[in-house]
């Protein structure tokens, strides 16, 4: 009787297998077409695991090439502990010291607007307002508009990406999680 027999490469761990398949039963004729489409669908299924496999490979390969912050926007996996995830872990470094000082500084606009500014590396429109306390653990990958309002207790992982527009008010005690990206606008939380 044939068999549908496959080989590949070692390196490879596909679950999907085909081999000794049976293309036919002879005493049950009414199970060959059956055992043809499971033949079938495995043999979709190892192929589609190999273009996927090549795919990520493919995939991985651009995105070494990108610098850390790009690959965290895009939602890539990124491997903490890897030279390159270095600047990621002293931006962090640096947004903690800068929210302990605001977040310990008498509540005096005066004094915390440069803080505040040095947070977001000057990205701060000056009619945007945000009350402390707050911490953030990526200022470099937020964007606030313009008249923005934000109140006490923000806490935001910038990691993905965050922004705030034009004209937005934010209430006390948020949590907003740009994991991959997220996007404030006057009146809803929009996903991105």
């Amino acid at each position: 009787m044939p068999s549908a027999v496959h080989t590949r490469p070692a390196e490879h761990k596909c679950p999907g297998t085909f081999s000794n398949a049976k293309l036919c039963n002879k005493k049950e004729p009414g199970k060959r077409f059956v055992q043809k489409v499971k033949i079938i669908v495995l043999f979709v299924k190892y192929h589609y695991c190999i273009n996927l496999c090549n795919f990520a490979s493919e995939i991985k390969t651009i995105y070494t090439d990108m610098d850390i912050f790009k690959q965290l926007s895009s939602g890539a996996d990124v491997d903490m502990a890897t030279p390159e995830y270095a600047v990621a872990i002293k931006e962090m470094g640096r947004c903690s010291q800068i929210c302990f000082r605001i977040n310990t500084t008498e509540p005096d606009m005066a004094k915390m607007r440069p803080m505040e500014e040095e947070l977001f590396n000057g990205g701060l429109d000056e009619t945007s307002y945000i009350m402390p306390p707050l911490q953030i653990d990526f200022g470099c990958q937020m964007k606030i508009g313009k008249s923005v309002f934000v109140n006490h207790s923000l806490t935001c992982m910038a990691a993905g990406g965050i922004t705030i527009d034009d004209g937005a008010m934010i209430g006390p005690d948020l949590l907003i999680d740009g994991g991959v990206i997220a996007s404030i606008r006057t009146g809803e939380y929009q996903l991105g």
